[in-house]
């Protein structure tokens, strides 16, 4: 009798060892998807170099941009002009644009869900947002525009 209580005991140390380890890989997975404060991952991503000098310029295309898409649009300038943030808003989407802190003339321009938790938006939308933003961008002297993952 105690040799078949010890295989149980056995077999029920490994079975709770391999459930642990699965909620160890579904909780990291869950943490490397979101930074964890409540915010989302961008579904698409731009990199926007863009001189100073022609900063005004940057605001006027996004806002017309904005316009030509009936989508919602805020500059929140924090002072000095060198850090600024754009929030462009849809139904179903939106599209924040930063300044990169190291380099004052990197912007990064980010696509998400309208809000954390909803689905994220139509990827044909996203596409056509992103060239018909680059068309607009690409209107400033200089310009180069990155897409990253």
């Amino acid at each position: 009798m105690p040799t078949q209580f010890t295989k149980l005991s056995m077999i029920a140390r490994l079975f709770i060892g391999a459930l642990l380890l699965v909620l160890v890989c579904i909780g990291l997975g869950v943490l490397l998807t979101s930074s964890g404060d409540g915010s989302q991952l961008p579904v698409r991503k731009l990199r926007v170099s863009v001189s100073k000098s022609y900063r005004n310029e940057l605001f006027n295309q996004l806002q017309e941009f904005s316009l030509q898409h009936s989508l919602s649009f805020s500059l929140s300038d924090y002072g000095t002009g060198d850090n600024f943030l754009i929030e462009i808003l849809g139904d179903d989407i939106q599209i924040l644009a930063v300044l990169n802190r190291p380099d004052p003339e990197i912007v990064s321009i980010g696509f998400y869900a309208r809000s954390p938790g909803d689905p994220p938006p139509d990827e044909e939308l996203v596409n056509d947002l992103i060239n018909d933003i680059k068309g607009f961008l690409s209107e400033i002297p200089g310009v180069k525009i990155i897409e990253e993952n």
